[in-house]
């Protein structure tokens, strides 16, 4: 699986952060809590529900 920037071509990607090993640092793209068990969305980047790793789905209310 490879980075790929989907930006302007006149925009440089953006820089990752990166640890002391100088390994990027990857955060969850849905970082939404499961309000019944605050487990995160494991589906990464998506719309519609969410699901945790239990398989629960849950959608987001917007509060």
């Amino acid at each position: 699986m490879g980075f790929e920037w989907s930006g302007r071509v006149a925009e440089d990607p953006p820089e990752l952060e990166r640890d002391a090993r100088d390994w990027p640092i990857l955060h969850p793209a849905c970082g939404v809590l499961n309000p019944a068990n605050r487990h995160a969305c494991v589906l990464g980047d998506h719309q519609g529900f969410h699901r945790d790793d239990t398989g629960m789905r849950w959608l987001d209310n917007g509060l």
